[in-house]
């Protein structure tokens, strides 16, 4: 029997997370201010006490940002084994704009309004680990289902008792009560701090009975049917638990509907750390801020200095154009080149022919590149008012926006409010290049802003003749109602000279051993330069260490092979620097190295011997000095010419026939000795390089393979770094009849074919040499020469490429880790095509730069082999810049961390494969044509996708994550997924959020989830094939996104479980807009538009409708059915009947909204319950009947 009752619904918002921002984070926030305020000297204005606020409401929004404020300081994970908020707030990524890192890098550049933001940020994440669910793995998310966590009774008891009002005096009476700010060195012992005290003292709701995870807090005795403990900082009783009864059972509970004592208890004793806490973040905020912002100055001092010497030539190319062709020739000239000074950063003035610095920096802000024909700083007009300027004859307005320039007398505009009307836009001026000092000229920086707007004009007035000095006269209101700054500058002759340049040099650099540039053999290297007449000190730059001095000489300490560069400004008493001097050097102990020996020669004959040298440097070095000599004095080389910078040069005995196809750079006379010898390089008498004493070390007489050294860095006296070449001499028949007898025995046949993988030439009679003259040594490619990573270890690039050869596999034990510089490429040659060829057991440091990437490829184009495997770990390992290419990719297991970021993943088997409670987070990182999936994680763990792309996924799902997994997927795109079988995004009994993302191309559905909790919010889903979203069983949240061009089914398709649709809009798909199977739903505020079947279509369950628009759908804009089934007989033939399998809706409630322009309206005909309220319903179908079909 049916039934129908008008009522009016309202649905709730979607509301979220720890303590709730508005109410209960703004009130902590201002009590910890308000707490600083009353115990420092130093006082926070009410301004900037409401920005600091304002940030640590903002902490949760976007909802997904929540994902990142849990912390377990006891298995020191975050949800699920995911991202700690102690990770998030202080290492630096790309998905969090306010770390702890970019807050102070906000404070040094002076640009205070983003760094209190950023506090208020740090604050909000402080504040949370005073909530025991955050910091004992509760999850409390609200799309999450009550048996996966549901709300936490802490925090909907702080929302509803603690506000601004409420907490009034709180701050004020923990300071009259001795409390001092706590005060750590780092602003990660604050998360420790707060973290331990809250999870070792404190009980969440779903946590209390998980002593196998959580050994504190203990229930130490019952009383009056409370439970009692001890709170670990105060040493003292604290009550935990109540005894409550739950359908007959007697359970632990923290509050129930008659008592909340308990919460209110833990909310004083967490509050009474968590402020203290958070006014000693103030205190590191402030502090660190000005040492920051100090060494940001002494940098920002030298790029000025920088830019005034560039400055130079400009000034004297235009020097005779008067200034209105100095300001406009420059400035195009500038903006041309993209490099925007003079405009900069601080104000210039004309001074003869060259130009001059005011010295009073206008902003510390950087700029973009503008279109020609507008200035370009980002100088504010409240900035240029309260900053004292001097020389101002002109000020730029933020980048990108207009200008407006137009010239009057002093006397006319400061007597005459300007009319914005008369003025002349851009760079048009129908004066002549020479300007007399008398009438003063006027220039106005009108900013364009939108109207209604009051942004401030900035007003120079000033004759521009030499230098000069500016008055601020004030402030006036123009007949637009814009404030005017008004600058005006005297005409004066320029007076003083500039400081001199230092004389910068390096002594030693008189014995360089290049034919250009200075590259010295020692390490130890004194730069040098005369006083400076009129200097009070020095500014020197070390290399990037910025320092000031009163010296004027330093001995520096250099790394050995590398390139360092040493620059010093004078400075006078009046903070004047002059120009910068620069002195260069490159350092390297070995220059030169005898790299390889042919001491047996070839296979064509054991005379033809030859040796390799190989320059170490980025210099081109005069071989003239150098010679080569044997110990027993044959051979002896006097070497000529030059070797080009990493240069490999061979020496040939006799003629240049020996290696027939590289040529030698010069021959020699006299055999080198079969039982050995020893070589000795040298420079002017002075040696640089030996080999071993005694015997050779390595080579081959019978197969006539070289002696290679392993690296031309190390010393060439160690035995350890040489050995024979890799080379493989046997014939193509050889090696056939090795794979026909291993082959019959049903063994490994790959050493068959993959020995001899790094060679290069060929001897006089054609044959293969077994070495590598002219090219990178066979043994140098071995990383750590082929042996495991027991210590610390970096791969330099100073080799061309390293290779892992079949069966060479490279282990980094869990006391180590392997560093690779940029530029560094890997090979993988050989392997089975699963077999991953690096095992990480520690960690890996992988940092490559945009401009020199670290490379990981296969040895063969394509063939899809190797790889990382990461395994455990105590630290996180990093891959940033990074390019796999024809790999088979990267697994994690055993608890591994791996932070990838600005990668590229291109053309491999796999992508990132993740099994057990690995963390992965990846930033700002394409995959591109992938085998199988690029993003897979199962058996528990975190994977966060920020900032990347996922194109062309050629078997499975672009994503995909199974059994326990939490994925946070936010501002990517994935395009291209061609797996029938296999969504964008695929999830089975995993917790998955996706936010600002782009799901497109897929040949199946777009996102899939089964038994999962799923968060879709401010995304878009479109060209599937298959249903836009198919949600089976799961707990689903679809807020703010779009899901069109559904060439499949249905655009949302849900199977059971419960789905929320809030503000988004579905539209132009093949059959149903909405399908909803025995399904608890909610939909709201949301436009379903043009399909060929229903608008909404309800099978079973419930379903609550508001404020929706259903229109152009061919079937109904809302159908309630039966689900019905063919009949089969016995046999297995179809009856030609049919049974209704799913029962009729429950219940339907529409309220609000319209349903028009349908084949039928709206259909309630198998529904046991419906209730429509206030839709307005029409122009359905044929006739008035088809507008509403089953309702009285």
């Amino acid at each position: 029997m049916k039934f129908f009752t008008y009522i009016l619904l309202f649905v709730l918002p979607f509301t979220t997370f720890a303590y709730e921002p508005t109410q209960t984070h703004a009130s902590l926030t201002d009590q910890v201010v308000e707490f600083y305020n009353i115990k420092s000297v130093k006082k926070i204005s009410s301004t900037d006490k409401e920005l600091i606020i304002n940030g640590a409401v903002d902490e949760d929004n976007p909802a997904s940002r929540a994902l990142n404020h849990f912390y377990d300081p006891v298995r020191n994970i975050g949800i699920e084994g995911g991202r700690t908020a102690k990770d998030w707030a202080t290492i630096d990524t790309v998905a969090n704009d306010y770390s702890w890192k970019k807050t102070i890098v906000a404070y040094a550049r002076g640009d205070m309004q983003t760094a209190f933001a950023g506090l208020g940020h740090i604050l909000h994440l402080v504040e949370d680990m005073g909530v025991p669910d955050h910091t004992r793995n509760d999850q409390h998310l609200p799309f999450l289902d009550q048996n996966m966590g549901g709300h936490s009774p802490y925090e909907d008891w702080g929302m509803k008792n603690k506000n601004r009002q409420t907490m009034q005096g709180f701050a004020l009476e923990l300071a009259e009560s001795g409390v001092t700010p706590k005060l750590f060195p780092n602003v990660g012992e604050y998360f420790d701090f707060l973290a331990s005290y809250s999870n070792k003292s404190f009980f969440s709701r779903d946590t209390i009975y998980s002593e196998d995870i959580y050994q504190e807090p203990k229930i130490l005795k019952y009383s009056e049917g409370y439970g009692y403990g001890t709170d670990k900082i105060l040493d003292e009783q604290v009550v935990l638990v109540k005894k409550s009864e739950n359908q007959g059972v007697i359970v632990d509970v923290l509050s129930d509907s008659d008592d909340s004592s308990i919460l209110s208890s833990y909310f004083s004793r967490l509050s009474r750390q968590i402020i203290p806490s958070g006014a000693g973040v103030i205190e590191l905020f402030f502090n660190e801020g000005e040492k920051a912002r100090v060494l940001y100055n002494a940098e920002l001092l030298k790029r000025q200095q920088a830019d005034a010497q560039a400055n130079a030539e400009i000034a004297q190319s235009i020097s005779q154009k008067g200034f209105i062709g100095l300001v406009w020739s420059g400035a195009v000239f500038i903006v041309q080149d993209n490099l925007l000074s003079p405009f900069k950063r601080y104000v210039l003035r004309p001074i003869g022919s060259g130009l001059a610095f005011a010295g009073s920096f206008v902003t510390q802000e950087g700029t973009v590149a503008v279109n020609i024909g507008q200035f370009a700083t980002v100088a504010t007009a409240g900035a240029v008012k309260d900053t004292a300027v001097a020389g101002g004859n002109y000020v730029a307005r933020k980048a990108g926006e207009g200008l407006t320039i137009i010239q009057q007398t002093a006397t006319d505009l400061l007597n005459t409010p300007v009319n914005p009307q008369s003025q002349m836009l851009g760079p048009t001026f129908a004066v002549s290049d020479s300007i007399s000092p008398q009438p003063q000229t006027v220039f106005i920086f009108e900013p364009k802003v939108q109207a209604g707007t009051n942004a401030p004009k900035l007003v120079f007035v000033g004759a521009f003749v030499g230098g000069a000095t500016s008055q601020v006269l004030g402030s006036q209101t123009s007949t637009s109602g814009v404030e005017e700054i008004i600058v005006v500058e005297e005409a004066i002759e320029a007076t003083g000279a500039a400081l001199a340049a230092p004389a910068l040099s390096a002594p030693q650099c008189a014995q360089t051993l290049a034919t250009d540039g200075c590259l010295l053999a020692t390490t130890t290297v004194r730069f040098e330069w005369p006083a400076v007449e009129g200097a009070d000190h020095y500014l020197i730059n070390k290399n990037g260490e910025f320092a000031t001095t009163t010296d004027s000489s330093h001995d520096i300490t250099i790394k050995d092979f590398s390139d360092y560069t040493f620059e010093v400004v004078a400075i006078d008493s009046e903070g004047n620097p002059s120009a910068t001097s620069t002195q260069a050097v490159s350092v390297a102990t070995i220059p030169i190295a005898i790299n390889e020996i042919a001491w047996m020669g070839t296979v064509a004959s054991p005379n033809d011997e030859w040796f390799e040298i190989k320059n170490n440097t980025s210099r081109t070095i005069d071989l003239s000095q150098w010679e080569l000599n044997a110990k027993d004095g044959t051979p002896h080389v006097k070497l000529a010419g030059t070797i080009k910078p990493h240069e490999y040069l061979i020496f040939e005995r006799t003629d240049n026939s020996v290696v027939k196809d590289v040529e030698a750079h010069a021959t020699t006379t006299g055999a080198l000795n079969n039982s050995g010898e020893q070589l000795t390089l040298s420079h002017d008498a002075v040696v640089f390089d030996q080999t071993p004493d005694g015997e050779w070390v390595a080579g081959a007489t019978s197969t006539r393979q070289t002696m290679e050294r392993y690296s031309s860095r190390e010393p060439g006296t160690d035995p350890e770094n040489w050995s024979t070449n890799l080379g493989d001499t046997r014939t193509q028949q050889e090696r056939y009849d090795c794979y026909r007898k291993l082959d019959k025995q049903f063994k490994d046949t790959r050493e068959c074919f993959t020995k001899g993988f790094i060679k290069n030439g060929t001897d006089a009679d054609g044959n293969a040499i077994g070495g590598t003259p002219g090219a990178q040594n066979s043994i140098s490619t071995l990383v750590n020469k082929g042996q495991n990573i027991t210590e610390d270890f970096t791969l330099t690039a100073d080799e061309e490429v390293y290779v892992i050869p079949d069966g060479g596999n490279v282990y980094v034990d869990a006391s180590s880790t392997l560093t690779i510089e940029p530029g560094v490429t890997i090979s993988f040659y050989g392997g089975q095509w699963d077999e991953k060829q690096i095992i990480i057991e520690g960690t890996l440091d992988a940092k490559g730069t945009s401009e020199n990437p670290i490379v990981f490829n296969s040895f063969f184009p394509n063939n899809q082999i190797g790889g990382i495997h990461f395994s455990a770990g105590a630290s996180t390992s990093t891959m940033s810049y990074v390019r796999m290419e024809s790999t088979n990719g990267i697994m994690l297991t055993d608890g591994a961390k791996l932070s990838i970021q600005d990668s590229q993943f291109v053309d491999n088997y796999s992508g990132v494969e993740s099994d057990g409670k690995n963390t992965v987070t990846i930033e700002n990182t394409n995959f591109k044509n992938t085998e199988e999936e690029p993003v897979w994680a199962y058996n528990g763990g975190f994977v966060s996708i920020a900032s990347s792309t996922i194109i062309d996924t050629i078997d499975g799902a672009a994503i995909d994550v199974s059994d326990g997994v939490t994925l946070n997927v936010g501002s990517t795109i994935i395009d291209g997924a061609y797996d029938w079988a296999n969504a964008g995004i695929e999830a089975y009994g995993s917790n998955v959020s996706i936010t600002n993302s782009t799901i497109r191309n897929t040949i199946a559905e777009g996102v899939s989830a089964y038994s999962s909790n799923v968060l879709i919010a401010s995304s878009t889903v479109s060209d599937t094939m298959e249903n836009g979203m198919y949600l089976y069983n799961s707990s689903s949240t679809i807020i703010n996104s779009t899901i069109e061009d559904v060439v499949g089914w249905s655009g949302v398709s849900a199977e059971g479980g419960t789905i929320l649709i809030a503000s988004s809009t579905i539209k132009n798909v093949l059959n149903d807009g909405i399908g909803l199977y025995d399904s608890i739903s909610t939909i709201s505020n949301t436009v379903i538009k043009d399909g060929t079947g229903d608008g909404i279509e309800v099978q079973g369950g419930t379903a609550t409708i508001t404020n929706a628009t259903v229109s152009g759908f061919a079937g109904s804009g809302i159908l309630t059915s039966s689900f019905v089934e063919d009949v089969f007989t016995d046999d297995g033939s179809y009856s030609g009947l049919w049974t209704i399998v799913t029962s009729t809706v429950e219940s339907i409630v529409i309220t609000g909204g319209e349903v028009a322009g349908n084949a039928v309206g709206v259909d309630v005909s198998s529904a046991d319950s419906a209730i429509i309220s206030d839709v307005y319903i029409h122009d359905n179908g044929t006739s008035e009947a088809d507008n509403i079909v089953g309702y009285p």
